[in-house]
């Protein structure tokens, strides 16, 4: 496996009882093969901020802020976003240890009830890993510039009793707005 375009260790050992606050920023190489891996023109920042807390499960919890160019879907033409996500993951040793769910707090229990925390293989967690996977997740695979519509580049067909029953119509009509 190749090494994580940005990766930032933390060790769990190194995570005292009272949590760990954390804050990362991407460097212009990490941005550059980020972007090679999204297959966009330009990650231009990413930065990340948060808390690690608890044992097992580990609870990572933070934002992330992506300014990222990319290529509209409709126009072809490259575009510029801000991304301003929050997350929250957990994390385990050894799997779901239900015997220490009393230790959590009811916001914990919340987030534990949308999936079961990630198997550690390691005794570490990967922020930046972990932040570049969030992001993946946060792009559009069909990404539209702002003010951008579908209906701009593409013509929906007419009812028929408002054109006929003209396949032709809607070539028509595109042929129009080029």
């Amino acid at each position: 496996m190749s090494k994580p375009e940005f990766s930032r260790i933390v060790l769990l050992k190194s995570i005292p009882a009272a949590g760990l606050d954390f804050e990362e920023e991407a460097t212009e190489e990490e941005c550059r093969r980020l972007a090679e891996r999204f297959k966009i023109p330009a990650v231009v920042s990413l930065k990340t901020q948060g808390r690690i807390s608890g044992k097992n499960p580990v609870k990572v919890e933070g934002s992330f802020q992506a300014s990222v160019v990319q290529v509209s879907a409709l126009s072809l033409e490259e575009f510029s976003s801000f991304l301003d996500v929050p997350f929250c993951e957990f994390f385990s040793k050894d799997g779901v240890d239900f015997s220490r769910v009393e230790e959590l707090d009811s916001a914990d229990l919340d987030a534990l009830k949308e999936g079961v925390p990630e198997k550690l293989e390691k005794d570490e967690i990967d922020i930046g890993e972990l932040v570049t996977q969030l992001l993946a997740l946060e792009l559009d695979p069909y990404p539209c510039a702002e003010g951008e519509k579908l209906s701009d580049y593409y013509a929906a067909p007419q009812a028929d009793e408002e054109k006929g029953n003209n396949p032709f119509a809607v070539l028509e009509k595109l042929k129009k707005n080029l």
